[in-house]
């Protein structure tokens, strides 16, 4: 039996370090190395997986939805715009949306704000590339300025906002 090397910790049969060069030792390969052939399940054939994405190209924009012309001219107001790209399964959606309720009438001389939901409107939440949720998006003069991606508090979205309107 061949004797393992000392660069190879995680190796555990010489047969699995002699399928895995010692510079690319890594647990993942090894494991893939040392398992048995995986065999198609019967169940895999009958259902087709579908993907996320394919979900969501599916849904249509609904009948009276907001269609990307119309968000355009909704943040090329005077005031600038801060869109809040939300979803209604988001629970971080829910801290962004008290923090906005607090901030709304404090701020609505400085600033508009208006709400998106990405699931009704994914026409404009694929515009604009929302990838995670919540995004805050700020526009000015109808082009977008800057973008936050995560939850954030009434102070911190107060503070994020005293510096960029």
């Amino acid at each position: 039996m061949t004797q393992l090397s000392a660069s190879c910790p995680v190796a555990r049969s010489a047969d699995a370090l002699s399928r895995c060069a010692p510079q690319r030792c890594t647990p993942q390969r090894l494991w893939a190395a040392n398992a048995p052939a995986r065999q198609p399940a019967d169940h895999a054939a009958a259902a087709p997986r579908r993907s996320i994405m394919a979900r969501a190209t599916v849904a249509a924009e609904p009948p009276g939805g907001m269609s990307v012309e119309s968000f355009q001219e909704l943040v090329a107001a005077p005031l600038p715009t801060l869109v809040f790209f939300s979803a209604p399964w988001c629970g971080s959606c829910r801290i962004v949306t008290k923090a906005i309720s607090v901030l709304e009438p404090v701020m609505a001389d400085r600033l508009s704000f208006e709400k998106v939901d990405v699931v009704k409107h994914a026409a404009v939440g694929k515009h604009y590339r929302v990838l995670k949720l919540p995004t805050l998006a700020l526009f000015k003069d109808g082009e977008l300025v800057d973008r936050y991606v995560g939850a954030m508090t009434a102070q911190d979205l107060q503070m994020y906002l005293q510096v960029r309107v």
